[in-house]
């Protein structure tokens, strides 16, 4: 391990937003090995990397076997560092900072997908990647902010020539402290193609791009499909985030066209299923009320409470003794049982009440949000006086 620098250092230093994938590895390998595609020297030079904890395995064997030799071989600093919980009071961790770096530290302190499992959610595509920037971009701030002055920092970035609305979207969330962000791929001209030929001819490899494994901007992508096949326990990661998503909310699929589940079946992926179904089957369960406020398509908020924890078995049958009681039948939406309680009236316009009783994976937690208990209150006794005036001037 190599010592940190000192809080404040006062030497110039050049970092290089390293994310694992043929940008930003393009970039790096030319920087290094090229000087004149620099104008400092490389012992200034820091690649920097924060870890979601859900990188996919290839992108470990790659950057193992080619980048990490050359950054050895010409004692380039590289350091990973990661989130270690929910809030930012928790702080981040820094998992390694050599210049004789030999392994990727994947697995992070705190992994997106262990979130994203306890919220029973999965990634949103619209409005902002918040997923990256707090996983990755507050990670790396922090960082940068514990050992230097923002204004002697030097900060990279791999865009490539195809990716200028990029560039202009990360203008309007500069700050204006410390020099703008620089971007010598756009500098060189050097697009998605010619960075991936650059890399298959200097490391005779076909390098992957890097995201988390159950990225939604994936969006069941033939690349991504061989990649499950490949790593059929990363598939299963991913059908367990859906799942236990959908078991919250039969809408919620990872991808916004599609299941991913329905796509690695539909590949032949058995594997990757069994090991979800295994895994799933010796997990613990609990037997959830789930309250949600639809208020707009795509947006809404929810109360999920526990009511039961147990086996599989003991939560089904505990699910079917509230029906039971209720005089209530039991459906079967996305591949899960439920309760429904409550539903909106089909011609009724939003926001919409809906509550169900659900068996999620155990890993689900209990959580309300702020003044939704009352908002909730509201509008059910709404939602019931339109559902009977509608049933009124039916009958």
């Amino acid at each position: 391990m190599r010592a940190t620098s000192s809080p404040l250092s006062q030497k110039p230093v050049v970092l290089l937003s390293y994310g694992l994938g043929v940008h930003s590895t393009a970039a790096a390998v030319e920087i290094i090995e090229n000087p004149g595609a620099r104008d400092f020297e490389l012992d200034q030079l820091i690649l920097l990397t924060a870890m979601t904890g859900d990188e996919w395995q290839s992108s470990k064997a790659l950057v193992e076997s080619h980048l990490l030799p050359l950054l050895r071989d010409r004692r380039v600093r590289y350091v990973q560092v990661a989130r270690v919980g929910k809030f930012q009071r928790d702080g981040i961790a820094v998992l390694s900072d050599t210049d004789q770096p030999r392994e990727l530290y994947l697995e992070g302190a705190y992994k997106l997908s262990d979130e994203l499992r306890r919220a029973g959610t999965v990634p949103t595509v619209c409005g902002t990647r918040k997923c990256s920037l707090k996983f990755k971009g507050w990670v790396l701030d922090q960082w940068i902010r514990q050992h230097f002055d923002r204004k002697n920092v030097r900060q990279i970035i791999g865009f490539h020539a195809g990716e200028l609305y990029r560039v202009e979207r990360e203008r309007r969330y500069y700050s204006g402290v410390g020099p703008p962000i620089e971007h010598p791929l756009i500098t060189w001209g050097w697009d998605d193609k010619r960075c991936f030929d650059y890399l298959n001819a200097r490391f005779g490899v076909a390098w992957k791009k890097s995201c988390c494994s159950f990225c939604m901007f994936s969006a069941g992508k033939p690349e991504v499909i061989e990649r499950f096949r490949a790593e059929p326990k990363s598939g299963a990661e991913a059908i367990i985030l859906e799942r236990t998503a959908r078991a919250l909310n039969p809408r919620m699929t990872l991808y916004s066209r599609s299941s991913v589940e329905e796509l690695i079946q539909a590949d032949g992926n058995s594997r990757a299923v069994e090991i979800a179904d295994h895994t799933l089957g010796r997990a613990e369960r609990k037997l959830m009320r789930v309250q949600r406020i639809r208020m707009k398509k795509g947006g809404a908020h929810r109360r999920t409470e526990e009511l039961a924890r147990g086996t599989k078995a003991e939560m089904d049958a505990r699910l079917r003794d509230e029906s039971v009681l209720r005089k209530l039948p039991v459906t079967f939406e996305g591949g899960q049982a439920r309760l429904y309680i409550l539903r909106p009236p089909e011609d009724s316009s939003y926001p919409t009440a809906e509550e169900m009783i659900v068996a999620v994976p155990g890993t689900v937690e209990s959580k309300c949000r702020k003044n939704f208990t009352r908002r909730w209150s509201e509008l059910v006794s709404q939602q019931r006086l339109f559902s009977a005036s509608h049933l009124n001037q039916t009958s």
